[in-house]
């Protein structure tokens, strides 16, 4: 469309836009392609959630099909698009050169709910258009929205096939509490703090999978939680000749050392699908983060060799005014991230609570 004087707003070619900018009075984000994919460069260049990325570069495909509404700047307040209202976004080539800026403000559902339309001005100019969709709820301006907080890269319909294909897991971690920051009673109530020792005992678990011959497994028929034979592991294939058995190698038990599958099944998934809270950094170095002594560390291999490994470092300080029984963290690198990032307490209880069923469900003597 059109303006007088001859301005226009342009049509918008998602091949040729190398960084977005989006903002309102609080906050403002930036994203940035890289390669194939986009990232967050005052995130330490973190990676940005794809489907986000899609999702915003489909609804400004039409904007240059965008109608003019007026150009009065006494109404700009009706279209909430006067100054101190709305979003922003600018659009930007891979030279720096601005291909879209424009102030965003309410949704017009003038036309009925299946033809929705946002106001929206170009910066510098009085005129306001009327683009055809919705747009506000795409322009988020907290960072951590757009980032992509998945512990792995593996793409989530990835990871059952790696589930099957793990052959070797190892734990090691102290025996401290994770929980709320000792030593803050204005945050946490007496009694709740946990007691970290000086020296905490040291655990290591090393478990590693076989593929054994399903007539040698007794019991092979009922093995493991399947809706329909609740001891079959989940995905095993009933006409399989071979049955995949997790066995606890390290420390060497005296009787069965066979552990159940839903253990070592869990902690990959929570590898490969838990979500860290927030990027925090890049140099896991840093003894800030307490990575090269790690309270924690899980390493799980591959048949094919590859590994991926989590480290759980120091915990982060409490902030400041945190209410009792607010959810608590601890520094973290996963192998491949490239980032230092923080991660629930809670969800780093998950691996020692599993260890523990599995010890007391398999053989609890000389397996601490």
């Amino acid at each position: 469309a059109r303006v007088e004087g001859g301005e226009t707003l342009p049509a918008v070619d998602r091949n040729r836009v190398a960084a977005i900018e989006i903002w309102d009075a609080d906050n403002k984000v930036r994203l940035a392609r890289s390669g194939d994919h986009w990232v967050m460069p005052e995130r330490f260049d973190s990676r940005a959630m794809e489907q986000r990325m899609t999702q915003l570069l489909d609804g400004l495909k039409d904007v240059g099909q965008s109608e003019l509404v007026g150009s009065n700047p006494s109404r700009h307040s009706l279209f909430e698009v006067a100054e101190g209202q709305g979003r922003f976004i600018k659009l930007e080539d891979g030279d720096g050169q601005t291909l879209l800026e424009v102030q965003v403000g309410k949704m017009d559902n003038s036309r009925g709910p299946q033809a929705p339309g946002t106001f929206v001005r170009p910066v510098g100019s009085d005129a306001v258009f009327r683009h055809p969709g919705r747009l506000i709820h795409l322009l988020l301006t907290q960072p951590k929205m757009w980032l992509e907080r998945r512990l792995s890269d593996v793409p989530p319909q990835d990871a059952n096939d790696l589930i099957k294909s793990v052959s070797k897991i190892e734990l090691e971690f102290d025996d401290v509490a994770f929980g709320p920051v000792p030593g803050q009673p204005d945050n946490v109530p007496p009694g709740e703090q946990p007691e970290t020792p000086e020296n905490p005992e040291r655990y290591r678990v090393v478990m590693e999978c076989i593929e054994v011959p399903k007539e040698d497994v007794e019991g092979s028929e009922t093995v493991g939680p399947d809706p329909s034979n609740p001891r079959r592991p989940p995905g095993e294939d009933p006409d399989a000749t071979t049955v995949r058995k997790w066995r606890l190698v390290d420390p060497e038990p005296e009787t069965d050392p066979e552990v159940y599958p839903s253990y070592p099944d869990t902690m990959t998934r929570m590898l490969l699908s838990g979500q860290w809270d927030d990027v925090v950094g890049n140099d896991p170095e840093n003894p800030e983060y307490g990575l090269d002594e790690p309270v924690l560390s899980v390493r799980v291999t591959w048949e094919d060799a590859t590994t991926r490994q989590i480290r759980i470092g120091k915990q982060v300080p409490g902030e400041e005014g945190a209410p009792a029984g607010a959810a608590t963290f601890r520094y973290a690198d996963v192998e491949g991230r490239q980032v230092v990032v923080r991660i629930g307490e809670e969800m780093i209880n998950e691996w020692k609570k599993k260890r523990a069923e599995v010890m007391t469900a398999k053989d609890t003597q000389g397996a601490g």
